[in-house]
């Protein structure tokens, strides 16, 4: 038997982006949004994993290597 689920961790987003490199900032209107599943969120919080904040921001500015790390 097999069984396949879709895991939907957002509720809604809205998220800019453009690859024009001379994008200017957005208003204030227009801020990104990503609004968490209630199921999802109770997960996290619930089970959460200690982690280095300190080690988090170091590795900030490069998203693989902050998705490898935690």
């Amino acid at each position: 038997m097999l069984h396949q689920s879709r895991f939907n961790f957002m509720r809604e987003a809205r998220i800019w982006y453009s690859h024009h490199p001379n994008q200017e900032t957005l208003p204030d209107s227009l801020e990104h949004e990503i609004v968490l599943r209630d199921e999802f969120f109770r997960e996290v919080t619930t089970h959460s994993i200690p982690t280095d904040l300190g080690a988090a921001k170091a590795w900030s500015s490069s998203p693989a290597a902050l998705d490898l790390f935690m």
